[in-house]
């Protein structure tokens, strides 16, 4: 069985799962909000008569609160146990600010075979675009054409190596002083638009690295085959041990 085979065989079905009580566990404690702010508009007559059941109703809701904690805090420590026996979790831990558990997340949750390009993995991972160059997002009524849990877990990993100092934070700040210069966008909208550009960039390089483990073809990116772009971040820049092959080819010549 191959590390891919095996990533979708063990890791992932515990990913889904450990996402699934977590949204649970949220659940839960909106539900616990909820009573106490019920309780708040109760006269003093109707808090009397009622107490005894918001007490029961309350003692159901925390119990089950406090068992989803105890099931994610041992989810999280399977995650973590699990994680170490895959070499692309090793390669990214290696990196400033990834840790086992983020990694864990992201990666059961690719199947790096299907993402042939890293356009599909992007996409995949909610930071493509749609057909007409916008920015896919989520809408009412509609499909979610990328993994939302994906997403949120490759944005947490990515702020915690931003906040750690990892080589990738020279993209985000890079970035940042463009964006700043845009004096129509917020302070919140150049943060995020950096935050973007720098998971594109490290995700790219999960793709690349990823796939030359396993073995599969790894095509540069549209955008190095624009004589344009002159500059190319490699993995290896960035910390990354794997050696892979250079992905910058010459742009395909009009016949």
């Amino acid at each position: 069985m191959t590390e891919r085979q095996r990533i979708q065989d063990i890791l992932k079905p515990r990913v889904v799962f450990r996402a699934t009580i977590q949204r649970d566990r949220i659940r839960a404690s909106n539900r616990l909000s909820a009573l106490n702010r019920q309780k708040g508009f109760l006269s003093d007559q109707e808090r009397e008569m009622m107490t005894p059941w918001f007490d029961r109703v309350e003692t159901i809701w925390t119990n089950h609160h406090n068992r989803l904690i105890e099931q994610e805090t041992q989810m999280d420590e399977e995650l973590r146990d699990l994680a170490g026996d895959f070499r692309i979790v090793r390669e990214m831990t290696a990196l400033r600010g990834a840790g086992l558990l983020l990694a864990a997340k992201v990666i059961g949750l690719i199947d790096i075979e299907k993402a042939e390009t890293v356009s599909k993995l992007w996409r995949y991972a909610g930071y493509g675009l749609t057909a007409k160059g916008i920015i896919d997002r989520r809408t009412k009524g509609e499909t979610m054409k990328y993994n939302q849990g994906l997403k949120t877990s490759c944005r947490v990993l990515t702020v915690s190596m931003m906040r750690s100092n990892s080589p990738y934070r020279a993209v985000y700040d890079e970035a940042r002083e463009v964006y700043a210069a845009r004096p129509d966008w917020s302070a919140g909208h150049q943060h995020s638009a950096a935050l973007r550009k720098m998971t594109k960039i490290w995700l790219a390089h999960l793709w690349n690295v990823w796939r030359t483990l396993e073995g599969l073809p790894a095509q540069a990116p549209y955008i190095f085959h624009d004589p344009r772009h002159t500059h190319q971040i490699m993995p290896t820049d960035m910390g990354w041990q794997v050696e892979i092959r250079a992905v910058r080819e010459p742009p395909v010549q009009p016949q």
